[in-house]
């Protein structure tokens, strides 16, 4: 679950009715955008968890 402030939360429902695409999809392409953005601090950081015990 993700909370939003208020004014987040209507923008995106006003987006979401005119543009009729849902609003998990508006929130997993942020997702995808920001983890693409930072990717170069988190390449590191998953080998690392992933290969210690």
């Amino acid at each position: 679950m993700v909370r939003l402030p208020p004014v987040y939360q209507a923008a995106l429902d006003h987006l979401s009715l005119r543009t009729r695409v849902r609003k998990s999809e508006y929130i997993r392409e942020a997702l995808v955008d920001l983890l693409a953005q930072y990717e170069d601090l988190l390449v590191g950081d998953a080998t690392q968890s992933t290969d210690s015990p």
